[in-house]
């Protein structure tokens, strides 16, 4: 029994690699520095037979291709989901500046052949000329703020639109060679004079090179929103404006104690501004405006339809109206219905079902309106029009759907209460419309006395005592947090785990945007402010003796405290020469996070 459960397993994670898809991709920076090496990875996610890459351009191939895989298995509830990926890595460098195009790279998996599409790398001058961000304006047409390493956008996609028309605005942080450290105090822009929707974000800001006037910055969004003005002329978006705490590497002659305890690094707070940015909104067009318009810019579509075409009298039934389109869905009015006088109608429900990305809003809106017959016969529900203007064609168009035809038959159930109305024509009481609706009661109704009051009952007064013990437990455990954060010993011991990891996520940022000194600086700084705080000495007392022998006396073995003392030291000669620790990057980090976890678990 266990054998062929294994090979149905076995058999079950074949198929899975079988019918995964094929992913095959590249990636590199969309712009270098002269002179700057940098990576070129090609990745798929099933073995391949063969590669090939085409050509890439005016660079240089430093090394390459270096392979590499990684796969992984997993198994939940007999489900076996197993996947592989692979990686072909190029290190490329440039002399010259230019946009060199890198050529397309083709695998087998199967038998089959995959292709890259080919791209473009743009070289810049490695230049240390004044900031470019300097100018008035981007090639966007929007404002940047005079501070030389850091600055702060807000781009639009559009500077002139049409009332209704939708707009998409970015706010992006530029950065080059400083340490952002901390964001203080962020004011984002009112958007007076638009109806504003905010665009989803990665909660963590992730920063990607963009050459600005020869410069490559290291860029993050911040936040992006799609704004749709509601009035016309010229509208001004506020400013943002960013408070900032800096590292900043000081410029005094150090000792090389002091670089390595961190001595020669300053924190620096910043104030950034955006200019404010204007947009000219037109007025819409006139000229051809039809009278069923109501303020509908974009693109959309319309269908109506009826969900039953065979009723009875008094038989509830839904007409549904479907919106479908691109632009401000959001704010379509709800479109006049014209019914036949004998059916009872009511306010439609609206779902709205509207997706909004850097592309605009798009998706539907859904009417849905409830209707009773109340006599016999053959009706049609008149098609109802829908005006829009297209901001691409500068036009109005109106859509308008088909008429429905429904067929009512008398209602044959009898003994219901009726009215006259239409010129005799019967119309029973509303029999059921929704259950949130009840009818309204004529029979006289009993109420009990209630003799029974809760002030004059014990468990009145027993809430009273209640009250005063939890205030007395409540009094108790606030004067132990406050005792416990008088300690200072203790309080930096509890804290130390949450700083160090905190530094390690910073060199994680560091990482990813390749700067190495940085990286190393982050790595060495958790290490020794964390021995420091769970010591309960000062970082200034810290050497490879004392570390050592304060370990020893709190029963760490002696493999860790060698394993330790290695990750200073070489944090602390590629601090000066991180090109020769390039290849230990993710080890060292790997290290340091295994063994601040082991050291939680043995100091207390």
């Amino acid at each position: 029994m266990k054998r062929l459960l294994l090979l149905s397993l076995f058999l079950g994670g074949i198929q899975t690699i079988w019918s995964q898809e094929v992913n095959f991709e590249a990636s590199a920076p969309e712009v270098v520095e002269v002179g700057e090496q940098f990576r070129l990875i090609f990745t798929v996610n099933s073995h391949p037979s063969s590669f090939q890459l085409t050509s890439v351009g005016g660079f240089n191939i430093i090394a390459g291709p270096a392979q590499s895989s990684m796969s992984s298995t997993q198994i939940v509830n007999g489900q076996v989901t197993q996947s592989e990926n692979y990686a072909f890595t190029y290190i490329l460098e440039s002399d010259k500046e230019g946009k060199f195009k890198i050529g397309s790279a083709q695998i087998k998996v199967n038998g089959k052949t995959f292709v890259t599409k080919p791209f473009e790398i743009e070289v810049v001058k490695n230049s240390d000329s004044p900031n470019p961000a300097q100018s008035s304006s981007s090639v966007k047409g929007n404002s940047t703020n005079s501070a030389g390493d850091l600055f702060v956008r807000v781009e639009v996609n559009k500077r002139a639109l049409y009332l209704g028309e939708a707009l998409e605005a970015e706010i992006k942080i530029y950065v080059r060679g400083v340490n952002i450290q901390q964001f203080e105090n962020l004011t984002w822009p009112s958007f007076n004079g638009f109806w504003s929707q905010e665009i989803e974000t990665p909660s963590q800001l992730v920063f990607k090179k963009e050459n600005v006037g020869g410069r490559i910055y290291d860029v993050g969004v911040m936040k992006k929103y799609l704004l749709f003005p509601q009035q016309t002329g010229t509208i001004k978006i506020d400013p943002t404006t960013i408070d900032l705490l800096l590292a900043v590497r000081s410029n005094t002659p150090q000792s090389i104690f002091d670089d390595f305890f961190g001595g020669n690094v300053q924190t620096e707070n910043r104030h950034i501004l955006s200019p404010a940015v204007t947009i000219n909104v037109k007025s819409l067009p006139e000229n051809g405006k039809p009278v069923s318009f109501s303020g509908a810019v974009g693109l959309f579509s319309m269908q109506g339809e009826l969900d039953r075409q065979q009723l009875k009298a008094n038989e509830a039934a839904t007409y549904h109206l479907k919106v479908s389109g691109t632009g401000n869905l959001k704010l379509i009015d709800t479109p006049k219905m014209v019914f036949p006088p004998d059916f009872d109608t009511y306010d439609p429900k609206i779902t709205e079902n509207i997706k909004t990305s850097s592309s605009g809003a798009s998706g539907s809106k859904i009417f849905d309106y409830p209707i009773i017959p109340r006599s016999a016969g053959t009706f049609t529900i008149p098609g109802v029009e829908l005006s829009y203007f297209n901001p691409v064609s500068g036009k109005y168009s109106t859509i308008k759907t088909a008429p429905v035809t429904v067929t009512v038959s008398p209602d044959l159930s009898g003994g219901a209460t009726t009215s006259v109305v239409y010129g005799g024509v019967s119309k029973q009481d509303l029999k059921v419309i929704g259950k949130d609706i009840l009818f309204i009661k004529v029979q006289p109704q009993h109420f009990t006395d209630r003799k029974f009051l809760l002030v004059e009952s014990w468990i009145y007064y027993l809430s009273y005592v209640l009250i005063l013990i939890i205030s007395i437990f409540v009094w108790l455990f606030l004067r132990k947090v406050q005792k416990e954060h008088s300690d200072i010993s203790l309080y930096r011991n509890r804290k130390a785990n949450k700083i160090a990891r905190r530094r390690l996520k910073m060199a994680e940022v560091a990482l990813k945007a390749n700067n190495n000194v940085l990286y190393f600086e982050e790595i060495h700084k958790s290490m020794l402010g964390y021995l420091a705080d769970k010591l309960s000495i000062p970082s200034a007392d810290l050497t490879s003796e004392k570390i050592a022998e304060l370990l020893k006396v709190k029963m760490v073995d002696e493999q860790t405290i060698l394993d330790v003392e290695d990750v200073i030291t070489q944090c602390e000669f590629a601090r000066y020469s991180p090109s020769a620790f390039i290849e230990k990057r993710e080890m060292i980090f790997e290290k340091a996070v295994v063994l601040i976890s082991n050291l939680e678990q043995i100091i207390r």
